[in-house]
């Protein structure tokens, strides 16, 4: 049986899901820097020759602005991006790209600088949570399976923090049964 390895490329605001068959099983990415928090993929039989035009595109998803990689966990692929005045966390098929649920939230916030005012940070796996910290402080945790929020805070708002420069885009950290912030 054939499994998959996942990358993305980001261009104009749109990410694609590049998917090559591999005689190993396909690592999860269920954060920032990987399963191991190093950065560093424990895959073999990686493919290293691959043809001018790159590897096969199997899906694209057009995205709205944010700074935030995708992660990946049990076929499902986590993006979190802003799309008008929402930040929007969505779980896709791994395969295809179909859309398997949403969760969206009012945000005001807006880069001093005017560039971009989508997500900073990647979504983090832990189990059957999602946990997402948005660009203005909203901490959110959402069922893996099907997106239901479990709990939410705006952080900055709770302990009053004045927004700084760039917004908050530190990636949360699960170590037991707590979430870590800077």
């Amino acid at each position: 049986m054939n499994a998959c390895v996942i990358g993305f490329r980001c261009l104009a605001g749109s990410f694609a899901m590049l998917m090559i068959p591999l005689a190993s099983r396909g690592d999860n990415w269920p954060g920032l820097l990987g399963p191991s928090q190093g950065g560093k993929s424990a895959e073999t039989n990686l493919l290293f020759d691959w043809p001018e035009s790159g590897p096969p595109v199997l899906w694209r998803r057009q995205m709205g602005p944010g700074y935030s990689p995708p992660v990946v966990s049990r076929g499902r692929v986590i993006g979190f991006h802003r799309k008008d005045n929402r930040e929007l966390i969505e779980a896709c098929d791994v395969r295809n790209g179909a859309t398997l649920w949403q969760h969206a939230y009012a945000t005001t916030y807006i880069d001093r600088y005017g560039f971009n005012g989508g997500p900073r940070s990647a979504p983090t796996i832990d189990g059957n949570q999602v946990f997402c910290l948005g660009a203005e402080g909203v901490l959110s945790s959402l069922s893996l399976e099907d997106g239901t929020l479990v709990w939410q805070r705006n952080i900055n708002r709770d302990f009053q923090v004045p927004q700084n420069f760039f917004g908050v885009g530190v990636s949360p950290v699960i170590t037991g049964d707590r979430v870590l912030v800077n």
